[in-house]
């Protein structure tokens, strides 16, 4: 049974009733659409992918642990080219080395606890160890083909810089000058200096430090001052010339003095007289004074206020 509404009355609207089945006769409302029954041919065609799925609060995080495994031993020069100043890296080290010797239990009547900042000063010996440090990282990844050759008692490139300073190897694995003055009466560190790479962080660092050191004199007193701490820059003049026209107070220092414009000449200057038939001295304070000679009289005058 279906109700049917006739508005063509003019009464109204009219409310009948009939007898037709209009479900029954579709077939929809018994079986449904094929769509429902019939596998689907390619399911990859209706898969589509989410719209920005880390805010659905719905959607589970993919949480993944990683661990990462280092095999070398060493430092990593990488990480200096974000330090300033040489003081500030040394410093650095110094407290990571105290961190991990807390973490070894090494230090066992240490106050300290875990990682913190220590603000205990640190002495000369931990300094020279740091810089030791910091030196053997730099030389092992700029000159370790040059390390190899040494130890293994074999000569070094020819297109190596190294070539003509007839390096060596100390005791703290250091690369170092060799040369012919080591009967000299010398200290050690000026006989063989450290090998430097010139175009590292670690010798912009060092030229800073001894030129702040010796109060930002000229090029050949930052090498002096270089060349004594032991340490030798490969291309060091160039480099030393290149800080120094880039510090900022050798440049205010070294600026060119002011030249003041000077003023109008006076209109008495332009007058047209006779040599040497009048002379006079001009001073911008005092006035115009003016020392005039003719005829055998003798004339002052003063223009000045």
């Amino acid at each position: 049974m279906t109700l049917r509404v006739n508005r063509t009355e003019p009464c109204g609207p009219r409310y009948t009733f009939c007898r037709c089945r209009p479900f029954e006769r579709h077939k929809l409302s018994w079986s449904g659409p094929k769509s429902l029954y019939t596998p689907e041919t390619n399911a990859s065609e209706s898969t589509y992918e989410l719209v920005d799925p880390g805010s659905d609060p719905d959607i589970r995080p993919l949480v993944s642990t990683l661990s990462t495994t280092t095999t070398s031993k060493q430092l990593g020069s990488q990480r200096f080219s974000k330090f300033s100043s040489w003081k500030s890296l040394t410093r650095a080290i110094i407290h990571l080395i105290h961190i991990a010797r807390l973490f070894n239990k090494t230090l066992k009547n240490s106050p300290c606890k875990g990682w913190h900042h220590c603000k205990t000063g640190y002495t000369v010996e931990e300094s020279d160890q740091v810089s030791h440090i910091i030196i053997q990282a730099v030389q092992e990844e700029v000159y370790s083909q040059e390390i190899k050759c040494i130890q293994k008692h074999e000569q070094i490139p020819k297109s190596s810089p190294l070539k003509n300073m007839d390096p060596l190897i100390d005791a703290h694995c250091l690369l170092r000058v060799g040369g012919r003055l080591h009967n000299a009466n010398l200290d050690q560190r000026e006989k063989t200096p450290v090998i430097i790479p010139g175009k590292h962080q670690v010798a912009t660092l060092l030229i800073k430090h001894h030129h702040e050191q010796i109060y930002h004199q000229g090029r050949l007193f930052t090498e002096g001052a270089i060349r004594k701490a032991g340490f030798w820059i490969v291309g060091g003049k160039r480099k030393v010339s290149n800080i120094i026209h880039q510090c900022i107070t050798c440049r205010r220092l070294r600026a060119p003095l002011t030249i003041q414009k000077m003023a109008s000449l006076q209109r008495i200057v332009f007058r047209q007289n006779l040599p040497l038939r009048m002379s006079g001295l001009m001073c911008s304070a005092l006035g115009v004074f003016l020392h005039v000679e003719q005829e055998g009289a003798i004339h002052t005058a003063n223009d000045g206020p």
